[in-house]
């Protein structure tokens, strides 16, 4: 049934019923989100360096990408192409503009670097993204048991994406781009052979590290999860302590990378790591009745702080009374609110819609029998 029949119904009933109530008030439709609970992922108040790392890629890549998942391919083409890899060396800093100056100049590093410039410059772009360490079930001993990339937040698909710049290379399930959460559950449950590596280039697929068998070794990666905490940085120094490595009940866990210690903090709940960046909560904190009028005082809340704006929409009059405070008037019948999404480096989300159906109390008297 129609959300418009079962508001005429539901006005029929009330009507019919003699419900002579003062005012009448119901939600005739809600598609939000929830709060999360990730202050620890946000944008630096200082956006220059974000904006001018995003105007320096913008003049190697020419015109932006129409679609957004062009433009997460795109950027992370663009740092294969421009950093070349070296397992040994180490960059002295972990700042996009010197990682992009050490590699015009031909130095080659290691997938730490890689995964922290695609992720510093999604960011520049307004993409939510974090540099990902994955590692194997057992990687105390013996070199080459981790990996590290980015994994990116692919707002059209209402999901998070593994990216690697290292391979420019994404993994694949049904035809649908993985999150971390999604290989490492492939991988437990033993279906690796269903996973798909997907290079931007037919070459790249004939290299010794991509033929018959090498597929499911590199898919041991997945086992363990870690994040850095503050990635969305450029000036910001890092902090050792600041991890979070997701412990998954099933796999026993390992406090070492590559056999050196990695103070993180454990965390078991997956919405807690993989939370939805589009969801936007809309609260009704208060209701007021005017005659033929009604007031409402929303409170907008957003699931991750890179969608921490709001552009409004929908019918009646809207006032913003303060950031994420919102009052709302609609006269007698349907109105509906929208609330959109947007950051601080003006990447949009999806909407969440909130449909109200108001009666007022002289309506109600004159349906009366």
């Amino acid at each position: 049934m129609l959300v418009a029949e079962i508001v005429s119904r539901m006005k029929d009933l009330l009507i019919q019923g003699g419900l002579a109530m003062p005012h009448q008030l119901f939600t005739s439709y809600y598609q939000g989100g929830f709060r999360g609970r990730n202050g620890w992922l946000t944008f630096e108040d200082d956006l220059s360096q974000l904006t001018a790392l995003r105007e320096r890629v913008l003049k190697d890549l020419g015109a932006e990408p129409a679609s957004e998942w062009e433009l997460l391919l795109s950027l992370r083409h663009y740092v294969h192409s421009k950093m070349r890899h070296d397992g040994w060396r180490q960059a002295e800093k972990h700042d996009a503009f010197y990682l992009l100056d050490q590699a015009e100049q031909g130095l080659a590093m290691r997938c730490v670097e890689h995964g922290t410039l695609l992720t510093q410059i999604y960011q520049a772009f307004g993409i939510p993204a974090r540099v990902l360490a994955l590692q194997m079930a057992d990687p105390t001993l013996g070199l080459a048991k981790g990996h590290v990339l980015c994994e990116a937040w692919w707002n059209d698909g209402d999901q998070w994406v593994v990216m690697d710049s290292q391979w420019d290379a994404h993994w694949e399930y049904a035809g649908r781009p993985l999150s971390a959460l999604e290989a490492h559950n492939l991988l437990l449950s033993g279906r690796v052979q269903e996973m798909n590596w997907v290079f931007a280039t037919a070459a790249a697929t004939e290299n010794d590290y991509t033929r018959a068998g090498t597929k499911s070794l590199w898919a041991q990666y997945f086992a363990q999860i870690r994040y850095g905490r503050n990635m969305a940085y450029l000036s910001q120094p890092r902090t050792k302590a600041a991890a979070l490595t997701y412990l998954d009940p099933r796999v026993p866990p390992q406090f070492q990378f590559q056999g050196r210690p990695q103070p993180s903090v454990p965390e078991r709940d997956e919405s807690a790591v993989w939370f939805d960046c589009n969801g936007v909560n809309i609260a009704v904190e208060g209701v007021t009745y005017e005659s033929s009028r009604v007031t409402l005082r929303l409170r907008l809340e957003h699931s991750a702080p890179w969608f921490d704006r709001f552009e409004l929409s929908g019918d009646g009059e809207r006032l913003l009374v303060e950031p994420g405070l919102v009052d709302w008037t609609i006269t007698e019948g349907e109105g509906n609110f929208v609330a959109g999404p947007s950051n601080a480096m003006g990447r949009m989300g999806k909407p969440t819609s909130l449909g109200l159906f108001y009666v007022p109390a002289e309506t109600m008297a004159k349906a009366q029998p």
